[in-house]
């Protein structure tokens, strides 16, 4: 007789041949962590120039006047290949080059910028209610 020849006994070799090579998977992958920079793989790098060239230019925009914005969007956008937009709540905007901004993205910068209502305000339910309390 064949020490394999049943499907039991061939079910169980895989299972354990499977089991072997995720174990060595992970071995490895456990071996090798230290030396893998986990955080640039997962864009790490990416964040922290996109704050540093916030960063920078805010400082620049600090030190010229308001007319003059858009040059040193223009030239940040041409170091970093990408455009700005400056969107301010009385629909001032300085942007790197002209270019019309959408609709849709207006209303969404916009919308911190609604004013909320007082907190002592009391709002009117949006659905009537019956005389226990519940909304019909």
């Amino acid at each position: 007789m064949k020490p394999f020849s049943s499907l039991f006994s061939k079910i169980l070799l895989w299972f354990f041949l499977n089991l072997a090579l995720v174990a060595a998977v992970l071995v490895v992958f456990f071996a090798f962590q230290s030396q893998i920079d986990l955080h640039a793989i997962f864009g790490r790098q990416a964040s922290d120039r996109l704050r540093t060239a916030g960063r920078l230019i805010s400082h620049e925009l600090n030190q010229v006047p308001i007319e003059n914005w858009s040059d040193v969007l223009a030239r940040h956008a041409e170091i970093h290949q990408v455009d700005f937009a400056l969107l301010f709540k009385g629909g001032f905007q300085s942007l790197s080059k002209d270019m019309d901004i959408p609709e849709a993205v207006m209303k969404m910068v916009m919308g911190p910028f609604r004013p909320k209502p007082p907190k002592n305000e009391v709002s009117l339910p949006l659905k009537p209610r019956d005389k226990h309390g519940w909304k019909m």
